[in-house]
């Protein structure tokens, strides 16, 4: 999977190389070739154009492990195939017999925001009431590590894993995004007198803000 994913950039691009006939008809007959779906059937140019496309392409290459049981093109069934691959009704009983919770970790102050970052095997999650700091620990509970200082009203946490952004809802004032170590730091929404609760990032990393929690 990972070679045929490598191949979809330099594709597009008009150098068919790496391509297969069973899906690139530009093998079979040369003179014949136009592309269907890109502008004036014609490949794609331009160098920056297609250093983001690759970057965008290795970031699925790394991940083909997963990306094999998705089983369709079509993204609800995707989604759910995904979701059902994890723990499929077919396979386990549901609702499961099994009710053993595990603490992984004691935190006071009321966290909030739990946010898995599962490339690095993280935990981030929001020490709410007391200091308001973001932390983080290993999946295990140890090595809790304090990411910031005493932050505003935060209270939603995001993570795009693949571009490494977090993003974070200060309930009163906006919502920002800043990398791992909350450099890079940048407001990108402003909220004028209205409380925020809820947020989320889809897989493009477009916010999602619902207004009935507002």
């Amino acid at each position: 999977m990972k070679t045929e994913l490598a191949t979809i950039v330099p594709h597009i691009f008009g150098h068919h190389e790496q391509c297969s006939p069973t899906w690139c008809t530009y093998v079979k007959d040369p003179t014949k070739f136009r592309f269907k779906h890109l502008p004036n059937g014609k490949a794609l140019s331009g160098d920056k154009l297609r250093e983001e496309l690759d970057k965008l392409a290795q970031s699925y290459i790394e991940r083909a492990d997963r990306l094999l049981n998705l089983g369709s093109t079509q993204s609800n069934e995707s989604f759910n195939n995904s979701v059902a691959s994890f723990a499929p009704k077919n396979r386990f009983k549901y609702p499961s017999e099994n009710r053993t919770l595990e603490r992984v970790i004691h935190t006071a102050g009321s966290p909030v925001g739990l946010a898995l970052d599962y490339r690095n095997d993280y935990v981030y999650w929001i020490h709410y009431l007391l200091e308001k700091k973001l932390l983080r620990c290993n999946l295990n509970g140890i090595n809790v590590v304090a990411v910031s200082t005493p932050l505003h009203d935060p209270f939603v946490l995001r993570l795009d894993v693949t571009s490494r952004w977090i993003y974070m809802v200060d309930r009163t004032s906006g919502i920002s995004k800043s990398r791992y170590d909350l450099t890079e730091h940048q407001t990108i929404v402003n909220f004028a007198q209205q409380q925020v609760d809820c947020m989320d990032i889809g897989m493009m990393s477009q916010l999602i803000i619902d207004e009935n929690c507002v």
